[in-house]
């Protein structure tokens, strides 16, 4: 990651609503993203993410825009 991650990300209160990554990952999606149950934007766009999606992000029922462009990602794990 490059940068600082608060310029990544936009919070409401003490909650995360917004993550927003373009060229800066590398690595795999954790599981633990199922805890950011007030997520309503994920955009991660090319950058080096690969392996299979958590199946924890069905937990993300506030979640209205998904974007994963450009990584090297598999089906839900």
């Amino acid at each position: 990651l490059l940068g600082s991650p608060w310029n990544y990300l936009t919070c409401s209160g003490a909650r995360i609503v917004s993550i927003k990554f373009n060229d800066q990952l590398v690595g795999t999606l954790p599981n633990t993203i199922g805890k950011l149950t007030s997520l309503t934007t994920l955009e991660i766009s090319d950058d080096g993410v690969s392996g299979t999606l958590p199946s924890e992000l069905g937990e993300l029922k506030q979640l209205q825009y998904l974007r994963l462009r450009s990584n090297f990602i598999g089906i839900l794990n």
